[in-house]
C-alpha cells in the first residue's frame, strides 16, 4: 500500500507540473506567421486575397513616431529586376500609390536613386496635384530631378493653363540643359514664346559658348531676334558686329556714277541704306535708290571719278 500510494502521488505531481509548465514550442513550426518575430522564413511567396471592394489585402499601421514604417520591404542581392517593394496594377490601376493629405505621398531614398520609374509604353513616373506640385525633386549635391531617354524626351513638362516646366534656384541655375550633339534647351510653342526668360535685375536669358554661338535666333518668315526697351537700350553689343547679307562693299567703276546691289534678301520700298565711301570723293554727293520689285538698290554718285570708288553699305529696314 505504501508503494502504491507513493506512485500515485508521483504521477499526480507529474501531471500538475505538465499543466503549469508545458514544453516550449518553436515559433512558426506549424506554418503560421508569428507577429513580432523576425524569424519567419518561407521558400515561396505568401499571397493574401481579399475579394471585397474597398479593402486592402494588407494594412500596416505604425504609430511609433517619425521613424516608424507602416510597411517595409527588403531585397538582397543585385540587379535592377529585384525590388524591396513591388506593386503591379492592371488596366488603369496604379502598381504603387502613395497618398498623404498634408505631406509626401511617396518618398524614396537611396544611395544611387531614391525612386526609379520604368514603363514600356507609358509614363515611368507620373505626379499629379490639384493645387500643389505634382513631382518635386531635392538633392544636396546632385540633380534634384534627372531625366534620360535613349530615343525621346528625357524630361517633359506640360500644362494647360500655366508653366510646363518651372526651374528656380537661389544661387545657381534655375534650369540647365546640356547636350553633346543636339540642343541643350529647346522650347516650342504654337501661339506664344518657345522660350521665355525674365529677371528683375539680371539677364532674362543668358547664352554663353567658348567657341560657338551664345544665343541663336532663327525665323523663316518672322523675326529671328527681337530687342525692345521702353526707356533703355534695345540692343547693346561689346565687340565687333558682323551683319551678313545686309552689308558689304560695292564698287562704282571708273567713269561711272552708279552700281546696283542685290543683297540676297527682300528689299522693301521703305528700306534705307547707310553709305560710307572708302575713298575721298571730294564734294560729290552719294545717295541710294530702291527697286523693291527686283529686291535691289542702287548706289549713286553725283559725278564720276577717274578711278573706281568702293562704297561700304548697310541695308536697314
Amino acid at each position: 500500500r505504501a508503494v502504491l500510494t507513493g506512485g500515485l502521488a508521483g504521477l499526480a505531481a507529474a501531471a500538475a507540473g505538465a499543466l503549469v509548465a508545458p514544453a516550449a514550442a518553436l515559433a512558426g513550426t506549424d506554418g503560421d506567421v508569428v507577429l513580432g518575430s523576425a524569424a519567419n522564413v518561407s521558400a515561396t511567396s505568401t499571397k493574401i486575397t481579399v475579394p471585397t471592394t474597398g479593402f486592402g489585402a494588407f494594412w500596416g499601421h505604425a504609430t511609433g513616431g517619425a521613424d516608424s514604417v507602416g510597411v517595409r520591404g527588403d531585397a538582397g542581392g543585385g540587379g535592377v529586376s529585384g525590388a524591396g517593394v513591388w506593386g503591379n496594377g492592371s488596366g488603369s490601376t496604379p502598381g504603387v500609390r502613395g497618398s498623404s493629405p498634408d505631406f509626401v505621398g511617396v518618398f524614396g531614398s537611396g544611395g544611387l536613386y531614391g525612386v526609379v520609374g520604368q514603363s514600356d509604353a507609358g509614363y515611368g513616373i507620373e505626379g499629379d496635384s490639384k493645387s500643389g506640385i505634382g513631382v518635386i525633386g531635392n538633392s544636396d549635391d546632385g540633380p534634384g530631378v534627372l531625366g534620360r531617354s535613349q530615343g525621346d524626351i528625357g524630361v517633359q513638362g506640360q500644362s494647360y493653363s500655366s508653366r510646363g516646366v518651372w526651374g528656380e534656384s537661389t544661387k545657381h541655375r534655375g534650369v540647365q540643359g546640356t547636350s553633346h550633339e543636339g540642343w541643350g534647351v529647346y522650347g516650342v510653342s504654337a501661339l506664344s514664346d518657345g522660350v521665355y526668360g525674365s529677371s528683375p535685375e539680371a539677364a532674362g536669358v543668358h547664352g554663353a559658348s567658348p567657341r560657338g554661338t551664345g544665343v541663336t535666333g532663327e525665323s523663316s518668315q518672322g523675326i529671328g531676334v527681337f530687342c525692345s526697351s521702353n526707356t533703355g537700350l534695345a540692343l547693346v553689343t561689346s565687340g565687333r558686329v558682323q551683319v551678313d547679307r545686309v552689308s558689304g562693299v560695292a564698287r562704282i567703276p571708273a567713269g561711272k556714277t552708279s552700281v546696283t546691289v542685290s543683297p540676297g534678301v527682300d528689299v522693301v520700298g521703305t528700306a534705307f541704306v547707310l553709305l560710307t565711301p572708302r575713298a575721298n570723293v571730294g564734294s560729290r554727293a552719294l545717295w541710294f535708290t530702291v527697286n523693291a520689285s527686283a529686291n535691289t538698290f542702287s548706289i549713286r554718285m553725283s559725278s564720276s571719278r577717274s578711278s573706281a570708288t568702293n562704297v561700304a553699305w548697310l541695308l536697314l529696314g
